[in-house]
């Protein structure tokens, strides 16, 4: 059975994805670039995916943690809201299988459980776009084909 929301309510799904992923990506994103958060900044973050095979380690870490940070602040704000999604996927799918995949499942043994849910997310956004409280519906010339609607 259905819960009926109020009017008010509809279209805030996404507003509730963005308010959590947006700021998780941000904050990773700032680890690896700036050394914020308890991140090890750049030079460190790149010799990491270095050992991890990804060279040039510090050209990957770049493209990695820019893609975090700056996708992260364009889903907070629903702006381009599903094109961010796109690097931040490849991202997580990368995450499962390059590095989290052979621990299993459970995220308590290193698994891919949390990146999978984050995955999640990032597809929902992607088919259901910034919503009404983003960015992208402001921008939107033709409501009938506005993804942010």
């Amino acid at each position: 059975m259905k819960i009926k929301l109020p009017a008010a309510f509809h279209g805030l799904g996404s507003l509730a994805l963005r308010l959590t992923i947006g700021p998780m990506f941000m904050a990773h994103g700032a680890g690896k670039l700036f050394g914020l958060f308890g991140g090890k900044g750049l030079m460190e973050t790149g010799h990491g995916f270095a050992q991890m095979g990804f060279h040039p380690g510090v050209f990957w870490a770049g493209v990695v943690g820019s893609s975090e940070f700056f996708g992260g602040l364009c889903l907070l704000l629903g702006f381009l809201t599903q094109w961010a999604t796109l690097p931040l996927m490849v991202v997580m799918l990368v995450a499962i299988f390059k590095i989290h995949w052979s621990a299993g499942f459970f995220a308590q043994q290193g698994g891919f459980e949390y990146p999978l849910v984050i995955l999640g997310g990032l597809v929902a956004l992607f088919l259901l776009g910034g919503g009404k409280a983003s960015v992208d519906r402001l921008c939107c010339k033709d409501e009938g084909h506005c993804p942010a609607k």
